[in-house]
């Protein structure tokens, strides 16, 4: 009966950590399952990060041509006809 309360009480503790640390997860602002993600960059600039994540298309070309951005990269089949802008 010791043994059964044990294994209840050790299955019933991971299930909760499991969640807790599923929660955490879900939670988490900078979670990335592969790669890694770049949330804050020090510098004394003021400059800022734009993400177009349906890729580069004519009204994204627009956009760019009216911020006129220093750099500029697309990524895919994309990048063959758009190359980085500096």
């Amino acid at each position: 009966m010791k043994k059964k309360l044990k294994m209840i009480g050790i299955s019933i503790l991971i299930v909760i950590l499991a969640l807790f640390g599923m929660w955490k997860l879900i939670n988490s602002r900078t979670f990335q399952l592969f790669g890694g993600i770049t949330d804050k960059v020090e510098t004394s600039q003021k400059v800022i990060a734009l993400t177009f994540d349906d890729g580069p298309t004519k009204n994204v070309d627009d956009i760019l041509a009216l911020l006129d951005p220093r750099v500029r990269q697309s990524l895919g089949k994309q990048n063959a006809s758009r190359p980085l802008i500096q």
